[in-house]
């Protein structure tokens, strides 16, 4: 661990509209190796690893689901 990096691990959350993940996943796979889940890269692969544009309503939709699911 180096304490002279100051905070390097991004906070917050991406979303493609179907999946929602950590925005900490892409530090912990480049600096450790860590695995992410084989549903993940399989959902991934399907869309070519190309996020889609979401709309200004699919976005709403997106965060009110995730709000449910992590804050209610």
């Amino acid at each position: 661990m180096n304490a002279e990096k100051g905070a390097v691990v991004p906070f917050g959350y991406c979303t493609d509209g179907e999946w929602v993940w950590p925005a900490y996943w892409g530090y912990f796979v480049q600096e450790y190796g860590v695995k992410l889940p084989d549903e993940f890269i399989e959902h991934a692969r399907r869309h070519n690893f190309t996020p889609v544009a979401l709309s200004e309503e699919e976005l709403d939709r997106v965060e009110g689901e995730f709000e449910e699911k992590f804050f209610d």
